[in-house]
């Protein structure tokens, strides 16, 4: 092959490679610069947004002396026993009873009337609400049983009231706190028959053992008589006989003849 072919052929496969390469080279550099540009950072999956929670309703109260007094402020209030609470507190009893020989008549039946007439539910304050820190007549004196008008009177000369019951749990709240965490042995901070079967265990001059929420013997020693929104009055607290299940804050006693204790409480609007 002469100079002259030779070069031809070369001339044609550079021809044929430009042509070539002038395909494939632009699918190429679009491919490059794909791979270097910036890539979208992909938008995820909405998730659900659950409902927010309730503001949970206070367990206790917030206390602030005024003149010796503890004031309870407006606001909305949980109260009353759980069905939990309501089955605790009579079997407790049963035990109690069978345990003193006090089963014929026992003081546990009928359990719905005696531990279920409290259920759980929310007080509204609309004030605030002021207690004497100390069972009539007041510190270091044993309380003085009175009856209802007795006890009505009293408080009205002193420009207060008898508590509602509702606002006398409240007030109770700590107490309450305070008996489930000492439920093995209550009488280290309350005077009650903490064991069954003393009734008759003395009355002990108030303020005897250490407040709970600024109160002193919101829990036994003696029951206190509060005011129900019909007019009729009935007992909290227990006495410093009342088994421990009878002297919790949420329980209800019946009024007896005998009156009860009565610890004042005063409007702040």
């Amino acid at each position: 092959m002469n100079k002259s072919m030779l070069w031809f052929v070369i001339g044609v496969v550079l021809v044929a490679f430009l042509i070539l390469l002038g395909l494939v080279l632009p699918d190429v550099v679009e491919r490059s610069w794909r791979v270097l540009e910036p890539r979208p950072t992909p938008t995820p999956f909405p998730t659900a947004v659950s409902e927010p929670f309730p503001e949970p309703l206070p367990t206790a109260t917030v206390v602030t002396p005024l003149d010796g007094r503890v004031c309870i402020p407006p606001g909305t209030y949980l109260t009353g026993r759980s069905d939990v609470e309501v089955e605790g507190a009579y079997q407790s009893c049963v035990e109690m009873s069978v345990r003193t020989d006090q089963v014929n008549p026992s003081p546990c039946e009928k359990k719905e009337e005696i531990f279920g007439d409290n259920m759980l539910h929310v007080v509204i304050l609309d004030h605030a609400v002021c207690f004497d820190p100390y069972e009539y007549p007041g510190k270091g004196k044993i309380p003085q049983i009175v009856s209802p008008e007795e006890a009505e009177a009293v408080c009205k000369e002193r420009g207060g009231r008898v508590p509602l019951g509702d606002e006398w749990e409240i007030a109770a709240i700590p107490a309450g706190i305070a008996y489930k965490e000492n439920i093995s042995n209550l009488c280290r901070i309350a005077n009650i028959d903490c064991k069954g079967g003393n009734p008759q265990n003395p009355l002990m001059p108030s303020g005897s053992y250490d407040p709970t929420g600024g109160l002193y013997d919101m829990t036994g020693n003696v029951a206190e008589i509060v005011k129900q929104e019909d007019g009729t009055h009935e007992l909290r607290g227990g006495w410093s006989g009342s088994y421990n299940d009878f002297a919790y804050p949420s329980q209800r006693l019946t009024l007896s003849s005998k009156g009860g204790g009565v610890r004042c409480v005063f409007d702040q609007k």
